[in-house]
């Protein structure tokens, strides 16, 4: 599966999609200046202003882009609500809005279709009230983790047991069980202890072809057991995996995942191998790690919390 150019929340830009030509991007930053007497303005840094992206493409319906294209564009800023934007190379922009999407059609074919489409999509950067608090989808009290706190294998593997398992055919993340029955309770619980909402499980599981490449990649978290080989290879990688756990069973699962896909991403044929559990789990961890940034926009993570997670889990 080829990767986006970019992804604002579930609209992917790519091929048959249509793909933007340029990205420009403001940022402002607030200066108040103060007159006086006999002297130069005063001038204070009140802190950054408002932020705005705008896409720019063009679309030739049957060689890039759909007819219908800038319409589900339209679709989706009429839903009032904040959108994850990610690029290809797995960055996140966090949260935007979108202000205002133009469309310009050219070029008739016979029936009155367009064969030559531009497109203009104007972002306006959204920032939560209370960052990683009450504006946050998962919302907690960061408690930092002193040098004494439980990091070996024997109590990773006890707080994973407060788990339900992730992998196998009852797990949360098996893609065709949580398709076709979304109210399972073995899912619903193993959701709820992670901190992953019913509708990010949904997300996640339908998104995964050819394979559980999340319970895969969940497994490697040692949620069914850290193994002493996974906990020295995530310590290579810069990844306490005891405190990777206690995220996950500390419902702070979205956040942990994404800091686990970037820590994989320098990892070796052989560290996936070893963390994945033999070569299926190396595969299913080369296609996750391929896909980090649409998992990413799915799982919708808050910054914030990503970061304390960050901050925790680095030895």
């Amino acid at each position: 599966m080829a990767r986006p150019i970019f992804q604002l929340g579930s609209f992917q830009f790519d091929l048959p999609n249509g793909v933007p030509q340029s990205l420009d991007r403001t940022a402002d930053y607030r200066w108040e200046t103060q007159d006086r007497l006999l002297r130069d303005p005063a001038v204070q840094f009140l802190g950054p202003g408002s932020q705005e992206i705008t896409l720019d493409g063009v679309l030739f319906p049957g060689f890039s882009g759909r007819q219908t294209t800038v319409e589900a564009l339209r679709t989706l800023a009429a839903e009032g609500k904040p959108q994850i934007l990610t690029d290809g190379l797995g960055r996140n922009y966090s949260k935007w809005v979108i202000r205002q999407v133009r469309e310009g059609l050219s070029t008739f074919a016979p029936g009155g279709g367009a064969r030559q489409i531009t497109f203009n999509v104007s972002l306006l950067r959204y920032v939560d009230d209370n960052p990683g608090q009450a504006a946050s989808p998962l919302s907690f009290t960061p408690v930092a983790l002193s040098s004494s706190s439980t990091t070996t294998l024997g109590s990773a593997t006890a707080a994973a047991a407060a788990v339900p398992a992730w992998t196998g055919s009852a797990s949360a993340f098996d893609a065709t069980g949580w398709a076709f029955n979304p109210a399972n309770s073995t899912t619903a619980l193993a959701a709820r202890n992670a901190g992953f909402s019913l509708a990010q499980l949904g997300n996640i599981s339908r998104s995964v072809v050819n394979g559980d490449y999340v319970g895969a990649a969940l497994n490697a978290f040692g949620l069914n057991g850290l193994t002493t080989t996974q906990t020295s290879t995530w310590a290579q990688l810069g990844i306490a995996g005891a405190r990777m756990v206690e995220a996950m069973v500390d419902r702070r699962g979205p956040a942990a995942m994404t800091v686990a896909l970037e820590a994989l991403r320098p990892a070796t044929a052989a560290q996936l191998q070893a963390i994945g559990g033999g070569a299926p789990g190396e595969a299913g961890l080369s296609n996750l790690i391929r896909d980090a940034a649409t998992i990413g926009t799915m799982l919708n993570v808050d910054p914030f919390i990503t970061g304390i997670v960050q901050q925790l889990v680095r030895p």
